[in-house]
Protein backbone atom coordinates (compact mmCIF):
# COMPACT_ATOMS: atom_id res chain seq x y z
CA UNK A 1 0.00 0.00 0.00
CA UNK A 2 1.64 3.66 -0.77
CA UNK A 3 -0.47 6.47 0.29
CA UNK A 4 0.75 10.10 0.36
CA UNK A 5 0.34 11.88 3.75
CA UNK A 6 -0.92 15.98 4.12
CA UNK A 7 -0.62 15.21 7.85
CA UNK A 8 1.30 13.75 10.40
CA UNK A 9 0.54 13.31 14.01
CA UNK A 10 2.66 10.82 16.73
CA UNK A 11 1.26 10.79 20.66
CA UNK A 12 1.92 9.01 23.43
CA UNK A 13 -0.97 8.65 25.98
CA UNK A 14 -0.26 6.70 29.10
CA UNK A 15 0.58 3.40 27.98
CA UNK A 16 -0.58 3.80 24.21
CA UNK A 17 2.24 4.55 21.27
CA UNK A 18 0.26 6.13 18.15
CA UNK A 19 1.29 7.82 14.80
CA UNK A 20 -1.33 8.57 12.39
CA UNK A 21 -0.35 9.61 8.43
CA UNK A 22 -3.74 11.13 7.35
CA UNK A 23 -4.37 12.53 3.98
CA UNK A 24 -7.11 14.55 5.01
CA UNK A 25 -5.99 18.19 5.10
CA UNK A 26 -9.37 19.77 6.68
CA UNK A 27 -7.79 20.65 9.96
CA UNK A 28 -10.84 21.09 12.60
CA UNK A 29 -13.57 21.03 9.91
CA UNK A 30 -16.82 19.29 10.49
CA UNK A 31 -16.59 16.26 8.22
CA UNK A 32 -19.33 14.68 7.12
CA UNK A 33 -19.74 11.11 8.57
CA UNK A 34 -21.40 9.40 5.68
CA UNK A 35 -18.54 10.91 3.32
CA UNK A 36 -16.13 8.52 2.53
CA UNK A 37 -12.48 8.76 4.42
CA UNK A 38 -9.67 9.98 3.20
CA UNK A 39 -6.86 7.29 2.98
CA UNK A 40 -4.99 7.14 5.86
CA UNK A 41 -3.05 4.91 8.21
CA UNK A 42 -2.92 4.81 11.82
CA UNK A 43 0.28 2.63 13.57
CA UNK A 44 -0.32 1.87 17.58
CA UNK A 45 1.54 -0.09 20.30
CA UNK A 46 -0.05 -0.31 23.45
CA UNK A 47 2.37 -1.75 26.89
CA UNK A 48 -0.68 -1.94 28.96
CA UNK A 49 -0.92 -5.62 29.00
CA UNK A 50 1.71 -8.17 27.06
CA UNK A 51 0.45 -8.87 23.13
CA UNK A 52 3.37 -10.96 21.76
CA UNK A 53 4.83 -6.83 20.48
CA UNK A 54 2.04 -6.88 18.18
CA UNK A 55 1.05 -3.42 16.55
CA UNK A 56 -2.55 -1.89 15.63
CA UNK A 57 -2.90 -0.89 12.00
CA UNK A 58 -5.58 0.96 10.99
CA UNK A 59 -6.50 2.17 7.75
CA UNK A 60 -8.89 3.11 4.59
CA UNK A 61 -7.96 -0.06 3.32
CA UNK A 62 -9.67 -2.55 4.79
CA UNK A 63 -6.70 -5.41 3.69
CA UNK A 64 -4.36 -3.40 6.12
CA UNK A 65 -6.40 -3.59 9.42
CA UNK A 66 -5.81 -5.64 12.21
CA UNK A 67 -3.00 -6.55 14.62
CA UNK A 68 0.89 -7.62 13.34
CA UNK A 69 4.19 -7.89 14.09
CA UNK A 70 5.87 -5.45 12.02
CA UNK A 71 9.37 -3.97 11.52
CA UNK A 72 10.47 -0.78 10.50
CA UNK A 73 12.48 -0.33 7.07
CA UNK A 74 12.73 3.73 7.08
CA UNK A 75 11.64 6.24 8.75
CA UNK A 76 12.62 9.69 7.53
CA UNK A 77 11.81 13.40 6.87
CA UNK A 78 9.64 12.14 3.96
CA UNK A 79 8.93 8.73 4.32
CA UNK A 80 7.75 5.82 6.35
CA UNK A 81 8.38 2.38 5.06
CA UNK A 82 7.17 -0.74 7.16
CA UNK A 83 6.74 -4.53 6.97
CA UNK A 84 3.83 -6.61 8.02
CA UNK A 85 4.62 -9.95 9.07
CA UNK A 86 2.40 -12.15 7.19
CA UNK A 87 2.15 -13.93 3.49
CA UNK A 88 0.59 -11.08 1.67
CA UNK A 89 -0.23 -7.34 1.66
CA UNK A 90 2.89 -6.65 3.59
CA UNK A 91 4.23 -3.71 2.22
CA UNK A 92 3.07 0.08 3.27
CA UNK A 93 5.00 3.28 2.15
CA UNK A 94 4.23 6.69 3.12
CA UNK A 95 5.48 9.93 1.78
CA UNK A 96 5.01 13.13 3.58
CA UNK A 97 6.85 16.34 4.54
CA UNK A 98 8.16 17.29 7.96
CA UNK A 99 10.75 19.68 9.31
CA UNK A 100 13.61 18.47 11.20
CA UNK A 101 11.84 19.95 14.46
CA UNK A 102 8.85 18.12 13.77
CA UNK A 103 11.03 14.22 12.54
CA UNK A 104 13.11 14.74 15.54
CA UNK A 105 9.39 14.97 17.98
CA UNK A 106 8.01 12.12 15.82
CA UNK A 107 10.83 9.67 15.45
CA UNK A 108 11.28 8.12 19.18
CA UNK A 109 7.48 7.87 19.16
CA UNK A 110 7.82 5.93 15.83
CA UNK A 111 10.53 4.25 17.30
CA UNK A 112 8.76 2.78 20.32
CA UNK A 113 5.79 1.39 18.10
CA UNK A 114 8.14 0.05 15.77
CA UNK A 115 10.17 -1.46 18.72
CA UNK A 116 13.19 0.11 17.93
CA UNK A 117 13.25 1.64 21.27
CA UNK A 118 11.80 0.65 24.91
CA UNK A 119 9.46 2.73 26.01
CA UNK A 120 10.02 5.63 28.50
CA UNK A 121 14.08 5.70 27.39
CA UNK A 122 16.04 7.59 25.53
CA UNK A 123 18.78 5.33 24.35
CA UNK A 124 17.04 2.28 25.25
CA UNK A 125 17.34 0.41 22.05
CA UNK A 126 16.78 -3.27 21.04
CA UNK A 127 16.83 -5.55 18.32
CA UNK A 128 13.60 -4.98 16.15
CA UNK A 129 13.80 -8.61 14.01
CA UNK A 130 10.06 -10.31 13.78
Amino acid sequence: MQLAAKRVSAVVSGDYYQALFDSDDRDGEQVDPFEEAEPYVLVQRQFESFDGGKCYIESHNEEYIGHFKLKLLEFSTTRLAYAISRRDHTLVEVTFALTAAEYEEARPIVEVIFGVREPGGDSQFVDQAF
